[in-house]
């Protein structure tokens, strides 16, 4: 008996190691008109490589999202930064010579529409939150930008991060 619950508990511990963590922030307001562009800096302050997706949530119209996630090929480095440009229909990391992802099929052409971004690690350095996978969202095309408020951050705890 005492060897089958040290099995279990080896097993139970193992089960944590291999399982992803994610933090997720929650963006109610984005825009497929180019001079509504949202700028988000990411900050990965852990030593886990992310991986980074996006889901589109909802549209004003209603229209079906058809909740599809884009993945990025890309991931995140330990202790780096990273920005996200969502421009029209496509979502950028790091501008338009790098990753892009294209939500032509989750959004509508000309409304409004929310989504999560979401980091994901398998890392075995440390559970992901919301104090170690930062951001911060700016929207429009002058200077200053405008601060986006209303971003919810959730890494599966029993607090989520409003600002």
């Amino acid at each position: 008996m005492k060897i089958l619950g040290i099995v279990i508990l080896v097993l139970m511990s193992m089960v944590s190691v291999l399982s992803a963590d994610t933090v997720s922030y929650h963006l109610p307001y984005l825009h497929t008109n180019t001079s509504a562009v949202t700028y988000c800096v990411a900050n990965n302050s852990s030593s886990n490589t992310l991986t980074v997706s996006f889901t589109a949530t909802a549209t004003a119209n209603g229209a079906s999202t058809n909740g599809a996630t884009n993945s990025y090929g890309y991931v995140i480095s330990g202790h780096t930064t990273r920005m996200f440009t969502f421009s029209g229909q496509v979502v950028y990391q790091n501008g338009p010579t790098d990753e892009r992802v294209d939500l032509v099929v989750d959004t509508d052409p000309s409304a409004s529409y929310g989504g999560v971004l979401s980091f994901s690690s398998t890392g075995t350095s440390g559970t992901l939150n919301c104090k170690n996978v930062m951001m911060s969202c700016f929207q429009g095309t002058t200077n200053p930008k405008r601060n986006l408020v209303g971003i919810i951050c959730d890494d599966n705890t029993t607090a989520v991060y409003g600002f």
